[in-house]
Parts: structure tokens; C-alpha cells; sequence
């Protein structure tokens, strides 16, 4: 088994925090659990840097997905935020 000399981490408590439908996906309890394991296992204190990422850019979201459907889920949202301000 190999030593490992740094730990890094991705967290972002905004997801955690999120709902998606009940049909996506992501599942944002897994995310909560496995900071939970990684604070109860003291992982935490050999963590040198906990990346908070900042949101994708447009660009970087169209490297991966179509700009179709990123334009699609834009006007989900913004369709959502507008319907749940009423």
C-alpha cells in the first residue's frame, strides 16, 4: 500500500444542500455522508486543501455537454427561480 503525503479535497456545502428531482442522479446525501466518514475517520486533519469550487463557465460546461441542452437547463432554472419568487 502506497503512503500518501497530501490530501486534497472537493467539497462544496451548496451541494449538499441541493434537491434534484427523484430521478437524477446525483444523490447530494452521499456528498454529506462522505464528509461525515472523512471528519469521523480524522481524514480531516491530514487534509492540506479543500477546494470550494467556483461555478463552470459556459465554455467549460460546453466541453462536456452540448450547447443545446446547457441553454435548455438555463431556462429551467431561470423558469424555476421565477415560478418559486411568485
Amino acid at each position: 500500500m502506497g503512503y500518501v503525503s497530501s490530501l486534497r479535497s472537493l467539497f462544496d456545502l451548496a451541494l449538499s444542500k441541493h434537491s434534484p428531482q427523484e430521478r437524477h442522479p446525483m444523490k447530494p446525501h452521499r456528498l454529506t455522508l462522505t464528509n461525515a466518514l472523512v471528519m469521523g475517520y480524522g481524514l480531516d486533519k491530514q487534509i492540506h486543501h479543500i477546494y470550494n469550487p467556483r461555478p463552470a463557465t459556459q465554455a467549460e460546461l460546453e466541453m462536456y455537454h452540448d450547447h443545446d441542452y446547457i441553454d435548455f437547463l438555463s431556462r429551467c432554472v431561470t423558469q424555476t427561480r421565477t415560478d418559486s419568487s411568485l
